[in-house]
């Protein structure tokens, strides 16, 4: 049985709807992800520092050894 134009006009304003929605979530996912990454990178940062003061450190123990 084929569609009416009503029909398919309201089916193709769902689909709009359905397609708007979708880009909305992948933006927040988006959004979400990026800054899970930046806090990501900045802990790496911090054990990259902590790292380099350890190194330091036994450094000036080898030296002294």
């Amino acid at each position: 049985m084929a569609a009416t134009n009503a029909e398919l006009e309201l089916r193709i304003e769902r689909n709009t709807n359905d397609i708007a929605a979708i880009y909305e979530l992948l933006d927040e996912n988006k959004q979400l992800i990026t800054e899970g990454l930046l806090e990501v990178d900045r802990r790496f940062d911090q054990v990259d520092q902590r790292l380099d003061r350890m190194q330091s450190t036994l450094d000036r123990i080898d030296a002294r050894g």
